[in-house]
């Protein structure tokens, strides 16, 4: 292996130099197609069109493909090349691409006319085959980002992937090496690994790695289960699973081979799943990876595909386990059906066949791999590519993070506060006069607090939480209902009981439900209002025939009484959050309302969230600015989030998809110690207003059209989105009066309209014959455009995966750290260096979190113990999830001379840090953060977001499986 010798701290991460070394002679076979073509393929697509996400032919086509090449065989989806790790001959294709033709077109076998093959076959087979090795397309080009064909990216892990599988992978467990403290408590000083033990993966036909005969569940896991008669639960198993990927990064001249680990859980049945893994009889070739057709409780290997396989004479037995295995199953759900009752599966023990779990249910087995298996797998990578492995240098950048209102406070500060008779509490709240400042700041004299609740035990926090967020003793602050208060000065509270105006059900009534506390609804000039409400989630309809469970979720989000009454309220200027006042049972328990206790941290988040929807911003955002000593200095600026989003399916009321574009902007104070302020646009009103404002405004109003202009393509689309974003920054420069500001975007959400935030475009003038602008504001006069752009990425599978620190004494010897919280610096081979601001999740490091998976592997997760003694308890980590550190690239475009782009990264990181409401650290920094949070909270958002973000329900859901 090789790493650089640093000074200084520096992180190590799964990510490797793709150089033509490590690839070595790593070859494939390629045909790159022509205009004609594909030309042709569209065309049968468009003959052969029945829906579904993908076009039948393609999908005969690859299930085929992986078949007759053993598994390696990529073939795009538009048909710009075929690229395999074995030859295929011209006569196979032109028979297999008839036959495909022909059946796609439902013709009978006799019908299709092999002697005269149509015009695509032709095609096809003609295109000529030729040899490549990879290392001809992976030499680095000095001062320039790597460019590589597409088929490079897709076929570049199958020898890396089957090189890794060649060595066993060693696993063991940490054991803790104690020794007493001052106090005489005994204290973890160190960890030693414990006997190894060996686990052989298996490659599969996406080029990844799977540990087939190594499965883990409660089975495996542990000796008290019998294995001869399992429960549903026990029968559960999944498998481990490494990831291989090649992508770019800023300015480095090699592409970058990520590496990850996860957990495939696999599923109980084929009908309902989407893909399968299939064990192939000879030895020596990957397992498959099939998609699976049809629809829910139906789904089985494309018949096509094996029709096609049949003509073709080849082997086709893998396949026709997971048909056979399919048929019997469509069976149990036909029986279940008639007698209108759900089918039942128990997943049956690890065989040649095994369907991969679709969406994340309740689950014996728990996502994530773990640290600790991280860091093996980091060991086993060096082990087996050795000097070949070529790692990316990440020194840390020295700064710090300055304390939040949520951090602990340290001993001694703790100890004068409590002689002092101050608080001691780290809630988050905003301090007073900082609320007083913002309300003034904004233009009124006083901002009214509405609490609708419908529940005393509500009642209570809510008096609890504004007891302690404005220094008031909780006896002392009970109204008389109905009767507003002053809390202080400058804002008031109003409790009223709204149980028919929160209560689930149709929208009609809302307004009348209103009436007893209306009055209280309308501000004016100088009283904004704001509500926080009580709410809970809707009870489980009957259900009725033809039902699914997508129809059932939106049978309940109608009902949802937090969106009708959000709508209501934003209708009136009112802005809303709203507080949980009863949770979901678990594990077959009832209902449980929430009581009032000594730290109820949900309240006092959903307050601090309703400051932040009312734009308050106290002293934290000027405080995570202030700049060290030896820090470059950044102008006093504004910092502009763009968040976009175009959501996944057809919601409009023209079959349109929704395109969603939200902006916000922290703008500091003249001088430092002043207000800041926080504005807000939308693509539905294109102005900037008070934040506050704009957001009743947003969740006021359906989602806009993703059609907007005249385009018609979808890059015309994105083109105007891009000319609409440019003209809101020329708008803010006004507003701004000149004043610098920057603008933060997720580069991943925005690489369609700004092709120049792409890696690949990087340091390029603009093309001549782009339509779109080439970064933002890139399309307005000079004097208007910004003075940078922080490009962020949080895409898991697009940044490197964090495995540990290396943490360098002062006598020159080091030591591995396992997390860290702290910014690093990507070494560039030239120009701008991109920072990862690593994240250790609270899920992992906070209170009860076990740091699960930091010690062990999931072989030797246990899976707890019950009982009604608390004491006897064991915690089943096998079903917890784990979590794993995180990055957030950053990447900055300075425009000016007077920003340092170190400094600019510092200040990025330390705004999500800090963020504006949050009690922890987010992903994205505060103003990118506050613009998509305005999506979040829309009323239309569940049934808009994009799948990777929402709690997908369907027709999977129609069987038991525990």
């Amino acid at each position: 292996m090789t790493r650089d010798i640093a000074t200084v701290p520096h992180a190590n991460t799964l990510a490797l130099r793709c150089t033509p070394a490590l690839v070595g002679d790593s070859s494939v076979y390629l045909r790159v197609f022509d205009d004609d073509t594909r030309d042709a393929w569209r065309d049968l697509q468009r003959r052969a069109k029945r829906g579904g996400p993908e076009q039948i032919p393609y999908s005969i086509a690859t299930t085929v493909l992986r078949v007759l090449t053993g598994g390696y065989v990529h073939l795009d989806k538009y048909l710009k090349f075929l690229a395999s790790k074995e030859p295929l001959t011209d006569r196979t294709l032109l028979r297999m691409f008839t036959y495909l033709e022909g059946f796609a077109l439902g013709m009978p076998t006799d019908a299709i006319p092999l002697n005269e093959p149509p015009q695509l076959a032709v095609l096809v087979s003609r295109t000529p085959q030729q040899h490549h090795f990879l290392a001809e397309y992976l030499a680095p080009r000095p001062g320039r980002q790597p460019v590589a064909p597409g088929w490079v990216y897709e076929t570049v892990t199958w020898d890396l992937a089957r090189q890794l599988a060649e060595r066993p992978f060693t696993i063991n467990m940490l054991h803790p090496l104690r020794k007493e403290d001052s106090t005489g408590k005994p204290r973890v000083y160190d960890w030693v690994p414990g006997d190894p033990r060996q686990v052989q993966y298996l490659p599969d036909s996406s080029g990844g790695l799977i540990a087939w005969h190594a499965p883990f569940g409660r089975i495996y896991n542990s000796d008290d289960i019998n294995p001869e008669h399992p429960t549903a639960r026990d029968a559960q198993y999944g498998l481990s699973n490494i990831s291989l990927s090649m992508k770019t990064l800023p300015n480095i001249t090699s592409p970058v081979l990520l590496l990850d680990s996860h957990v495939t859980r696999i599923y109980s049945n084929i009908v309902y799943a989407k893909t399968a893994l299939v064990e192939q009889p000879k030895p020596g070739l990957p397992l498959l990876r099939v998609s699976l057709t049809g629809g829910g409780g139906m789904r089985t290997v494309n018949r096509l595909a094996l029709q096609v396989l049949a003509h073709l004479k080849m082997d086709d037995a893998p396949l026709r386990q997971i048909e056979q295995r399919s048929a019997s199953e469509r069976q149990i759900v036909k029986v279940a059906q008639e007698k209108k009752e759900k089918p039942g599966f128990i997943t049956p023990p690890p065989g040649q066949v095994r369907p991969i779990m679709p969406k994340n249910y309740a689950f014996a087995v728990g996502t994530g791999a773990g640290m600790h298996h991280l860091r093996l797998l980091a060991d086993h990578v060096d082990a087996i590519f050795g000097g070949r492995a070529v790692h990316l240098g990440m020194p840390q950048v020295a700064m710090s993070f300055a304390a939040r209102p949520t951090d602990p406070l340290r001993k001694k500060e703790k100890e004068n506060r409590e002689k002092a008779g101050l608080p001691t509490d780290n809630l988050g709240f905003p301090p007073v006069d900082d609320v007083h400042r913002s309300i003034a700041a904004a233009g009124y004299e006083r901002l009214r607090l509405l609490c609708l609740y419908y529940r005393h035990e509500t009642r209570l926090r809510m008096i609890n939480c504004l007891a302690k967020a404005y220094s008031l003793a909780p006896g002392w602050l009970d109204p008389p209902e109905g009767q507003e208060v002053l809390l202080t000065p400058h804002v008031s509270v109003l409790f009223r009981n709204a149980e028919d105006f929160l209560a689930h059900g149709p929208v009609n009534g809302r307004r009348d439900a209103a009436k007893p506390f209306d009055k209280y609804l309308d501000g004016n000039s100088s009283v904004m209002v704001a509500a926080l409400c009580e709410t809970e989630y809707p009870e489980k309809l009957a259900k009725e025939d033809g039902d699914t469970a997508e129809s059932m979720a939106l049978k309940i989000e109608k009902i949802d009484a937090k969106f009708q009454t959000r709508r209501f309220l934003v209708g009136h200027d009112v802005t809303a959050q709203y507080l949980l006042g009863k949770r979901r049972g678990q594990f077959g328990k009832p209902d449980e309302v929430v009581q009032p206790a000594e730290k109820d941290h949900p309240a006092y988040m959903a307050l601090c969230d309703l400051y932040r929807s009312l734009g308050i911003i106290d002293q934290r955002i000027e405080r995570a600015l202030v700049t060290e000593d030896d820090e470059s200095v950044l102008p006093r600026m504004t910092f502009c989030g763009v968040h976009v989003r175009k959501q996944a399916g057809n919601t409009g009321p023209f079959d349109e998809p929704r395109r969603i574009i939200l902006a916000s902007a922290l703008v500091p104070s003249a001088e430092p110690g002043g207000v800041w302020t926080m504005l807000g646009w939308t693509s539905i009103e294109r102005k900037w207003q008070p934040y506050r404002q704009a957001n009743n405004v947003f969740h006021a109003n359906s989602y806009p059209e993703h059609r907007r202009g005249t385009g018609q393509r979808e890059e015309q689309r994105w083109a105007e989105a891009g000319q609409d974003i440019d003209q809101a920054l020329a708008d803010l420069s006004e507003y701004l009066d000149g004043e610098p500001y920057a603008v933060v975007v997720d580069g991943h959400a925005c690489r369609r309209i700004w092709p120049g935030l792409q890696n690949q475009n990087l340091n390029r003038a603009p093309d001549p014959d782009e339509q779109r602008t080439w970064l933002p504001g890139a399309g307005i006069a000079p004097h208007k455009r910004p003075a940078a752009v922080i490009r962020i990425n949080i895409k898991s599978d697009e940044v490197p995966q964090p495995v540990s620190i290396t943490q360098v004494n002062k006598d020159g010897t080091s030591k591995e750290a396992r997390t860290s919280p702290k910014l690093y610096r990507l070494t560039p081979d030239f120009g701008i260096p991109t920072w990862m601001l690593f994240n250790v999740p609270r899920n992992y490091d906070g209170s009860g979190g076990g740091r699960l998976g930091s010690t062990k592997t999931r072989w030797d997760a246990p899976i707890g113990k019950g009982g009604d003694n608390a004491a006897d308890r064991e915690k089943n980590e096998l079903k917890a999830p784990w979590y794993t550190m995180t990055a957030t690239e950053i990447h900055p475009f300075v425009f000016s001379a007077e920003i340092d782009a170190e400094a600019l990264a510092i200040a990025t990181a330390r705004l999500c840090h800090q963020t504006i409401a949050w009690s922890d650290r987010s992903r994205y920094p505060a103003p990118l953060h506050a613009a998509k949070q305005m999506d979040l909270d829309h009323p239309e958002y569940r049934r808009s977001a994009p799948p990777e973000e929402q709690p997908r329900l369907g027709d999977e859901e129609e069987f038991v499986d525990e």
